[in-house]
């Protein structure tokens, strides 16, 4: 069939040929190209999720600072707006870490994520913000407590200055000495009804006000003029008062003591807050940490992910080139077989009609002409046999 063919179709052919093989060539590195390419983008788009979850690991950490803030200046109007704001933020990394696993293992480590991070707002939230709310500052308190005994305290100095006043009866110095204890007693009153902050409280600081305040009376109002009569002044009189003021000054000290202890209490419980607050700060460090695990875990995947993408790349890089020079050494190969082929088939006819055109012309018709082929050598041998049969025959 070959013999048969056209010697341009016999070029035409084997150029086709030549053509096909680097087309295929082409082909295949275009193929391969995308796939490159798909790997590249593939391990681009790894790297930047591996990014992003560091960016959202970094937000839980820093959660905690706001926390600690909370904790530290109990400013509550600004942690809740905080908390507000963080939570919509939170709810973006959710579901974007959500959006961004692609395996059975990494969907269960979001999930689980997505859960531990839930419970660690919660655990903020929900306790360690009511609890902040309730508690007693500790040593708010014990400040509270220590007002309270030196109000005490200056209550009992004034029976002092009263029954000094009964013993040397020197009413200049008295008088300049109930100033001060009136004074002391307007300072001392408005302190106890500024700490309280209960209604039992108050009404035990209102009990005290009265009685201070009868007991500071008793010395102004009774006891003065009574010593101002000098040696006309009652003892007797001076007694039922001194005892009346001991009475004032009991039920004073008596309710004083009764805040004191209230204010022990309160700092009993402060302490108990504090504590609680101090487990309750690990339980949401510890949720801090349940809650970066499963982002670790994905974080490890998605960088093994893309280590293992820029692993393929350089595998399909490599194969691309082999496979690229192989094919071409083939291609090279088959188009010097093909130019072989067909000037061998051009090139050895050719000779053969030489040769007979040769021998004719020197005047020897017993030349033998073979036709191998239908092509123009063929052709042209076939035309040169017919001449040498004419020539014979007219010979």
């Amino acid at each position: 069939m070959f013999k048969s063919l056209k010697i341009g179709t016999k070029i035409v052919l084997g150029f086709l040929a030549v053509l096909i093989i680097f087309a295929g060539v082409i082909g295949f590195q275009l193929d391969g190209m995308n796939k490159l390419g798909a790997l590249q983008k593939e391990g681009a788009s790894r790297n930047k999720d591996v990014i992003i979850i560091k960016d959202i690991a970094n937000r839980v950490t820093n959660f905690y600072s706001d926390i600690a803030d909370a904790i530290i200046n109990e400013n509550l109007e600004e942690s809740k707006s905080n908390l507000a704001q963080f939570k919509i933020q939170a709810k973006k990394d959710m579901d974007t870490v959500m959006a961004l696993v692609d395996t059975d293992e990494e969907r269960q480590e979001a999930k689980e994520f997505v859960e531990e991070y839930n419970n660690y707002i919660s655990l903020y939230e929900d306790k360690l913000l009511v609890l902040l709310s309730e508690k007693d500052d500790l040593i708010t308190r014990a400040e509270e407590a220590i007002a309270f005994k030196n109000v005490a305290l200056h209550v009992e100095q004034v029976y002092p200055v009263f029954a000094d006043a009964i013993i040397n009866r020197n009413l200049e110095e008295t008088i300049e000495a109930l100033a001060g204890l009136k004074e002391q007693a307007g300072k001392d009153i408005a302190i106890v009804n500024k700490m309280v902050d209960h209604d039992d409280e108050r009404a035990i600081a209102k009990e005290f006000t009265k009685h201070y305040m009868a007991f500071i009376g008793l010395f102004e109002e009774k006891l003065l003029p009574e010593l101002r009569k000098g040696t006309n002044a009652s003892i007797p009189r001076i007694r039922a008062i001194d005892e009346e003021a001991d009475i004032e000054r009991e039920d004073a000290i008596e309710h004083i003591s009764e805040l004191v202890a209230a204010l022990d209490a309160e700092r009993v419980k402060a302490r108990e807050d504090y504590q609680r607050i101090k487990a309750m700060d690990e339980e949401i460090d510890n949720a801090k940490e349940k809650t970066l695990e499963p982002l670790t875990h994905i974080n490890l995947s998605l960088t093994e992910e893309s280590i293992e993408s820029a692993e393929l790349f350089d595998e399909e890089k490599t194969l691309l080139l082999e496979v690229a020079l192989i094919v071409a050494a083939i291609g090279f190969a088959i188009g010097l077989l093909f130019a072989f082929i067909i000037s061998r088939a051009i090139s050895k006819p050719l000779k053969e009609g030489v040769a007979i055109c040769e021998t004719v012309a020197s005047g020897d018709l017993r030349v033998e002409i073979k036709v191998n082929s239908e092509d123009e050598t063929g052709q042209l041998l076939k035309a040169m046999k017919n001449m040498v049969e004419k020539l014979k025959s007219i010979i």
